[in-house]
């Protein structure tokens, strides 16, 4: 591969946001966390480093909530099952709710789980210099 300003030079490597090969005379002098072909590139890639930076934590954070809800809504179903056991023998309604009380309380793990696997198992990105 070629570099894209330099037709007669190899290219080392490609620029981390646009993908256009740089050769030795593009690169940057310094050993950077990644290749960057201009100033523009370098600080594009950084905000997209930090935009997806928070998109992971705000979708660990609705992990979280979503297993509260979840578990909140399978007390509520759990109630609903024995007070229908108590004041309304229907069958159908106490193994709706119950049902409904065991699914929840299962989506609610998962929901935790994803939260926790999400924030011990999360790579963290490191800021690309310019």
């Amino acid at each position: 591969m070629k570099c894209h300003r330099h037709d007669a030079n190899e290219a080392i490597g490609v620029c981390s946001h646009c993908g256009r090969a740089l050769c030795r005379d593009c690169g940057p002098s310094a050993p950077a966390a990644a290749l960057s072909c201009s100033s523009a590139c370098a600080e594009n890639a950084m905000q997209l480093t930090t935009a997806i930076q928070l998109l992971l934590k705000r979708s660990e954070q609705n992990a979280r909530a979503s297993a509260i809800y979840c578990y909140l809504s399978a007390a509520l179903s759990g109630g609903s099952a024995i007070a229908a056991w108590f004041w309304l023998p229907s069958a159908f309604l106490m193994v709706f709710a119950g049902g409904s009380a065991l699914v929840l309380t299962a989506a609610g793990f998962w929901h935790g789980r994803v939260a926790r696997k999400s924030v011990t198992g999360q790579k963290s990105l490191k800021p690309l210099s310019p």
